[in-house]
């Protein structure tokens, strides 16, 4: 919704624009082109939006390629828009509404429901993602946490937390500019290493 007002808006102030999503439909009267593009990741991979997905980066740079944008905007979307525009050399503006960019559950408010200063480690983040399983399997994760931290031993949840991790660090680096709408995200992405020249209000 938030990405169709703002392209609608950019459409009525006299730019091309061509919203990419991986799923919705064309509305008519919509006064922009809308492009589904197909993704290789399943709904029900809670990790799947955070993690490199090669249909989806494939399908976005042939439509990259096509409409040759000047710039390509960021609606808290998927980061394989980044991951592509970056590939094609094409400048990527991110609008940051919440902390998508930067938590799994995207709102910074840990398993105790308390503020979450952000991501320092993937151990940090392990509680918040691992009480999306069932009891038994939060027991049996919380047991091989310490095994898979030393290398030890591998769990699918610990796997994915750090290629979603590692994925999500390498395609904000990526981003040209960030666009946050009060000071509080902006003082959050400068303790978190983004230059403030890269951070616009």
């Amino acid at each position: 919704m938030i990405s169709r007002r703002q392209a609608a808006a950019l459409s009525r102030g006299g730019f091309d624009v061509c919203v990419a999503a991986p799923t919705g439909e064309k509305v008519a009267g919509d006064p922009f082109d809308v492009e589904i593009y197909a993704t290789g990741t399943s709904s029900r991979d809670h990790f799947g939006p955070k993690c490199f997905d090669a249909q989806a980066v494939s399908a976005l740079r042939k439509l990259i390629d096509r409409f040759r944008p000047d710039v390509l905007y960021d609606v808290h979307g998927p980061p394989w828009a980044v991951d592509a525009a970056s590939q094609a050399g094409v400048p990527v503006v991110s609008m940051m509404g919440d902390y998508n960019w930067y938590c799994l559950t995207s709102f910074l408010v840990d398993s105790r429901l308390h503020r979450c200063s952000g991501p320092e480690s993937v151990e940090k983040c392990f509680s918040c993602v691992n009480r999306w399983h069932p009891f038994r399997r939060r027991a049996v994760h919380a047991v091989l946490k310490p095994a898979a931290r030393a290398g030890l031993a591998r769990f699918h949840l610990w796997d994915r937390l750090n290629e979603s991790s590692d994925y999500l660090a390498r395609m904000r680096a990526r981003i040209t500019t960030f666009v946050v709408g009060d000071q509080q995200a902006s003082d959050f992405l400068v303790r978190h290493g983004v230059p403030p020249a890269k951070i616009v209000r």
